[in-house]
C-alpha cells in the first residue's frame, strides 16, 4: 500500500519492511535505492503510484548511453598473467 505524504515523498507499507520513500532525492528507509542506485520495492511501488517515468530513477550507469560511451573507444587485449 502507498501512502501519498507530498508528491515527492510516500509511505510504502509492504508487510515486512515498511520503505519511506523521496522521489526527488531517490532514497529510501530501506537503504536499497541509495546502495544499488536502482529502484527498490518500495521505489517501484511509489514511482508506479505516482505515475513517474522509471527509467528516471535507475543509476545512469544502466543506462544504454552510458554502455556506448564506456565502449566507444578501442579495448586493447589484456596478456596472461604469467606472461
Amino acid at each position: 500500500m502507498v501512502h501519498p505524504i507530498d508528491s515527492v515523498n510516500f509511505n510504502v507499507k509492504d508487510g515486512n519492511k515498511d520503505g519511506l520513500v523521496n522521489l526527488y532525492e531517490k532514497t529510501c528507509s530501506c537503504s536499497k535505492f541509495e546502495v544499488d542506485k536502482l529502484p527498490c520495492q518500495h521505489a517501484l511501488a511509489a514511482t508506479r503510484y505516482a505515475k513517474k517515468p522509471l527509467p528516471d530513477y535507475g543509476g545512469g550507469c544502466y543506462k544504454t548511453i552510458s554502455w556506448v560511451e564506456a565502449y566507444a573507444g578501442s579495448i586493447f587485449p589484456v596478456g596472461h598473467p604469467n606472461d
